[in-house]
């Protein structure tokens, strides 16, 4: 997968209901063959091993679970995160077993997604650590700057008397770059205000 050079940290994967929908199908065509069949996947839990089993459990706690907003946790949930886990562990023998079982095909999409936010959220994290860094071994240049573009005062109450900060208008946290069109100074108050960390100037 090629990385970008920025990221946009709030931009996360649209939740794919195409995949809940098939599997909504997949779930109803094992109830209509059998329908105790789903049931006895689930109270066998842990115990299950074969790649069709996991990957019914995976589908069952995926629909179960399913909301339109989330993120990497989702998939962290217990009832998810044991089936998915096993599929990891078992790739090859499920990516065998897909030849034959749309249930794994299934449950390698499912896969897939997670492994696309999980990358997302490591990206996420870097980016973050990054920009923190080159504000924090730039401090003072970017202070100077800004003193010199709106002069030494709060952006927000214009008070020149307070002890100021460095604040990100849009904050790391949502993709906010450090560069000083993104930057301005805050007196604590008014930056306390702000629910992004604040940095000290």
């Amino acid at each position: 997968m090629t990385e970008p050079d920025f990221i946009q940290l709030e931009a996360n994967p649209e939740p794919n209901e195409d995949l809940l929908e098939r599997i909504q199908t997949i779930l109803f065509e094992i109830r209509a063959t059998s329908p105790s069949a789903i049931q006895d996947t689930i109270l066998r839990g842990r115990a299950a091993t074969d790649p069709i089993t996991d990957s019914t459990r995976l589908l069952y706690y995926y629909h179960r679970q399913w909301r339109p907003r989330r993120g990497l946790g989702f998939f962290y949930a217990g009832c998810i995160n044991n089936p998915l886990m096993a599929l990891i562990r078992h790739k090859a023998a499920v990516d065998d077993a897909a030849q034959e079982s749309p249930v794994c095909r299934i449950a390698l999409e499912v896969l897939d997604e997670f492994m696309t936010w999980n990358w997302i959220h490591h990206r996420a994290l870097k980016q973050k650590a990054v920009q923190r860094k080159l504000l924090n071994n730039n401090r003072s240049k970017f202070f100077d700057a800004l003193v010199e573009r709106d002069g030494k005062q709060c952006a927000y109450c214009k008070s020149k008397r307070k002890k100021l900060v460095i604040d990100h208008k849009t904050p790391i946290a949502n993709g906010g770059l450090t560069e000083l069109i993104n930057l301005e100074l805050l007196c604590f108050g008014c930056n306390s205000k702000k629910s992004s960390k604040f940095v000290e100037a």
